[in-house]
């Protein structure tokens, strides 16, 4: 029975934001280290690659480019 609500919860957040929780391909890292290390903001990015804003933040730690996504 918990899976259709796992289903529904990302169902949900794939309303708006429709590669929340997907993989990354390896374009899609490419890019966005590109457009990260250009300034993008982490409002930007979340919307350019349909994700979530934790789904931006968390691979800009890993880069070790948190710094750079934060608003001023």
């Amino acid at each position: 029975m918990m899976e259709p609500k796992k289903e529904n919860f990302m169902d949900k957040i794939r309303e708006k934001h429709p590669n929340a929780y997907r993989p990354w391909t390896t374009e899609e890292d490419m890019k966005f280290e590109r457009l990260a290390l250009e300034g993008k903001k982490v409002d930007e990015l979340a919307l350019i690659f349909e994700r979530q804003k934790g789904g931006i933040r968390s691979p800009l730690k890993k880069m070790g480019l948190e710094r750079i996504g934060r608003k001023k």
